[in-house]
Formats: C-alpha cells, sequence, structure tokens
C-alpha cells in the first residue's frame, strides 16, 4: 500500500457508528468498502463528497441515513454503507477530511 495514495475518510454504516478509517485513494478500494458501483453526492455545503453504493436500494442494502440537499431542500435516503471523503470543486481528486469535518459528520451520522 503506498502511503502517499492514502486518505482519512468517516465510515458510515447502518446499524452503526461512523468510524474514521484510511484508505487508498482508488475507485477499487472505495467500490469495496461499499460494496458496489460507487455514486458520488454532495449534498453538503463543505467541500465534502458521499460516496455510496450506486445500486444500493435495488440491492436491499439497509437504509443507512437521511441526508439533506442544503441547496434543494431535498431529502435522499441512503441505502448500505457509504463514505464521506474531502473534495473540491477546483481538484478531481478526493482527500482526507479534516479533523474538524470528521468531528461535524461524526456528530451528524452518530446519531
Amino acid at each position: 500500500m503506498n502511503e502517499e495514495n492514502l486518505i482519512k475518510v468517516l465510515l458510515v454504516e447502518p446499524f452503526n457508528k461512523p468510524k474514521i478509517i484510511t484508505i487508498e485513494n482508488n475507485y477499487q478500494a472505495i467500490s469495496e468498502i461499499i460494496c458496489g458501483d460507487v455514486d458520488e453526492y454532495m449534498p453538503f455545503e463543505d467541500d465534502v463528497a458521499l460516496l455510496c453504493n450506486a445500486d444500493g436500494k435495488r440491492l436491499s442494502r439497509s437504509a443507512s441515513h437521511t441526508v439533506t440537499d442544503t441547496e434543494t431542500g431535498k431529502t435522499e435516503l441512503i441505502y448500505g454503507s457509504f463514505i464521506l471523503v474531502g473534495t473540491s470543486e477546483f481538484d478531481a481528486e478526493y482527500h482526507s477530511l479534516d479533523d474538524d469535518l470528521i468531528d461535524k459528520y461524526m456528530d451528524l451520522f452518530g446519531k
């Protein structure tokens, strides 16, 4: 595992408290964690992307959490495990979440 390619993310699984994990920053590693094809969703004001299984509902994954899009106000139900990663509109790569964002989203999804 190349340490330069590792990022710190927040893993949110149904029925469990969120946890901080370190993963390789590539599609295959993300796909293995969420058990399928990756769907990127950016409902937050922060530079944070929610990466979930694109077919979670169709595959009858457990409902995990609801997420409300800060721009549209639309609420979505996320199925199965998902991860939160750092991102920005100017950078095509994902990056580690900083400690403030980890704390914020641990609180949000830890309830």
